[in-house]
């Protein structure tokens, strides 16, 4: 009987204009009763992450929120539901842990899962999935994120005691098992750079048969291919319980992987070619990377030198000399004792004698030197340096693009003064520590003379060694980080490499290399390649070594960064900063790239807010950006949606516009009050200091 059945009409769904994984937010919701009867209605909200690295594996819905509401026949009211970030997360297999990923998701609110009546799209910031570091065993059922046709059975009893007492959630209880021929398990981004051999623990109760690794797809070809023979059962009593056991029985298959070419994070699936196959763990030996920090001056005594594990950790094994491999050539110096720091990351060498100049000396860290599963590191080579000079190839020159004025009326060129650095000074360079950044050529300090003007172009001439490729100049800061200088790399007709930089303080300063791989940039991206160039010149950093989040929204904060970077200009920091961003925003303060001395706390910036930022960038750079107002309304006249940007905002638009740095979202939109993405970003920072190089250098 219809008449007591309600129905209910949703309106109005609002939602923040971005998210983070830290504070609760609130969704807003009409509902309103059609019906002749008073009842009520169970809203339910539930979101979901349309780029999680999870892919199509990711949950299609999760309900994060619902409220029961109570309206008379005829009334509206506005629903409240209240969301805690924690319930849109996802487990991380290789963490071991929970963690809101960063994405676009799909805010969606109805009466149930299957009756979905309104959805919102909002751009949320959280963490990316964390790689899988292969240096160490690792169980395949604790890190599987998704499988086919596969069965889980108990590895061992004595294991699943030992750690149940311990209370451990993540204890490789589990090996995987295949139920036919084409079962298949999968571990997300693993790490397979240098990689060398692999080593499986498996069994199979049944006639034995063949499991093959494959990586990104389980119908690729097989990197590894391991032949799992019967494996029998095996019998024990069970430590401190007095019981006996008998189970089935594991055995390790090694296989070379020394031809596999693969680097960087792939997903990795384990393929089963016969049923009753069981997998435990993987096991990769992989070659591991150290480098040289500091250096070795003539007729230093007893000097100390430290070498840095970039991937697998020194263990405790490498403070026993027997674990080196080092050799004194004519340096006259031995190696006398070996301490570790209590992460393993640094290993510091103390020698012993008096270094002789010009000598060099080699060290090898051995295998056993490492907390992993590894060969012997990388050779190192120090160079012990005369303290009257320093080493290098490089030949400094100045050039003017802007003067200054005497007092009688003649300009007088602004000139910058290039030295070779100090023993100390070098050796703070040498400290600069940065992920996937090499420092080449000789380090110089550069002051100035009659500087009026924001910059000054420094031209250094490198002999670069072979294979090496200088991406940009760079100025070592006093806390050792690096900001880049605005630099243009050409080859001059000796082969030499040639850098032409807008150096706008005095400093010291590095050509450097930067290599950066990020896993979440797939190669047929759009933004792909302007990511890569952007990342290499400095512009825009990862949120982690190996991913940098490109579908994330960017903050005023990493807005401001970026456009000093553009710039080359270093934030101007002081002891008494509590924040990171504190003085970034004090210095695009003081340079005029924005009319506000504190940002109480970071928010994700609109292309509107970009816009007039990097308009400021141009005009800093000595750029004309003035337009009349019928310039800007024949700029903006074919986005319909430029209206919604107010007028500071439009004429930005139209500037960057002019200028090629922005593009419409499409042949009709701009979408000024659009939250601005991190690949976006990297984007129109490389098109806008591209612009300033040909401007102000050429």
């Amino acid at each position: 009987m219809e008449w007591w059945v309600g129905n209910f009409e949703y309106s109005d769904l609002t939602v923040p204009h971005s998210i983070n994984d830290k504070d609760p937010f609130i969704v807003t919701v009409n509902m309103k009763n059609t019906g002749q009867v008073n009842t009520s209605e169970v809203v339910q909200l539930y979101m979901k992450n349309n780029d999680s690295a999870y892919g199509v594996n990711a949950p299609s819905k999760k309900l994060v929120s619902y409220e029961k509401v109570a309206l008379n026949a005829g009334e509206t009211k506005n629903v409240t539901l209240k969301v805690d970030p924690n319930d849109m997360a996802v487990w991380d297999v290789n963490k071991g842990d929970l963690h809101v990923e960063s994405g676009v998701y799909t805010v969606m609110v109805g009466a149930s899962s299957q009756d979905i009546r309104l959805q919102q799209d909002v751009q949320v910031t959280g963490t990316p999935l964390q790689p899988l570091n292969i240096y160490k065993p690792f169980n395949v059922f604790d890190h599987s994120f998704t499988s086919n046709d596969i069965i889980y059975y108990e590895v061992a009893k004595e294991r699943t005691a030992v750690n149940l007492k311990e209370k451990k959630v993540v204890a490789g209880y589990y090996a995987v098992g295949s139920k036919k021929n084409g079962s298949w398990t999968a571990i997300p981004k693993v790490n397979l750079t240098a990689a060398k051999q692999i080593t499986a623990r498996v069994a199979s109760n049944a006639s034995g048969g063949v499991i093959t690794l494959h990586a990104d797809s389980p119908t690729n070809a097989p990197i590894a291919v391991l032949d799992v023979p019967i494996t029998g059962p095996k019998s024990y009593t069970i430590a401190n319980a007095n019981v006996s056991v008998t189970e089935l029985g594991y055995t390790d298959i090694t296989v070379d992987l020394s031809k596999t070419t693969l680097i960087g994070n792939h997903d990795l699936y384990v393929v089963f070619k016969a049923p009753d196959l069981r997998i435990d763990t993987l096991s990769f030996q992989t070659k591991p990377a150290v480098k040289a920090v500091g250096h070795i001056t003539a007729s230093q005594n007893n000097p100390k030198v430290d070498v840095e594990a970039v991937e697998a950790p020194f263990g405790i094994s490498a403070t026993e000399l027997k674990n080196w491999t080092f050799d004194s050539g004519n340096s006259g110096l031995t190696l006398g004792s070996v301490t570790v720091n209590e992460t393993g990351t640094m290993a510091t060498l103390q020698l012993s004698g008096t270094a002789s100049s010009g000598g060099t000396l080699t060290v090898t860290p051995k295998a056993d030197a490492f907390n992993g599963n590894v060969i012997d590191g990388n050779v190192i080579t120090f160079t012990i340096e005369s303290t009257s000079s320093n080493s290098g190839t490089d030949t400094p020159q100045t050039s003017t693009p802007s003067v200054g004025n005497q007092g009688n009326g003649k300009p007088t060129a602004p000139q910058a003064i290039v030295e070779k650095l100090t023993v100390e000074e070098r050796r703070k360079v040498e400290q600069v520590k940065s992920p996937g950044v090499t420092l080449l050529g000789t380090p110089i300090k550069i002051s100035f003379e009659n500087k009026n003007g924001l910059y000054v172009v420094v031209q250094v001439n490198v002999i670069p060694a072979i294979g090496q490729n200088i991406t940009t100049l760079a100025r070592v800061n006093d806390d050792g980080s690096l900001s880049p200088v605005p630099s243009m790399i050409t080859t001059d007709a000796n082969g030499n490499t040639v850098i032409q930089s807008m150096v706008s303080s005095e400093g010291l300063y590095v050509p450097v290399s930067v290599q950066r791989h990020f896993t979440d940039v797939p190669d047929i991206a759009w933004y792909a390649k302007d990511v890569a160039e952007a990342s290499g010149l400095l512009l825009i950093n990862g949120v982690t070594e190996t991913t940098i989040d490109p579908s994330s929204a960017t903050s005023a904060a990493q807005t401001l960064m970026v456009a000093l970077n553009v710039l080359g200009i270093s934030p101007e920091k002081k002891s008494v900063d509590s924040k990171w961003f504190e003085a970034v925003v004090r210095t695009a303060s003081k340079l005029g790239l924005i009319d506000y001395s504190s940002l109480p706390s970071d928010k994700p910036n609109s292309r509107g807010e970009m816009a007039l930022v990097l308009t400021n960038v141009l005009k800093s750079a000595g750029i004309d950006v003035s337009l009349s107002d019928n310039e800007i309304n024949a700029l903006l006249n074919d986005y319909s949606d430029a209206k919604d940007a107010n007028a500071e905002h439009r004429k930005a638009l139209a500037v960057i516009l002019k200028q090629g740095i922005l593009i419409g979202i499409s042949a009709n939109e701009i979408a000024p009050n659009d939250v601005l993405t991190r690949a976006q970003l990297a984007t129109v920072a490389l098109r806008a200091r591209n612009i300033i190089m040909k401007n102000v250098i050429q």
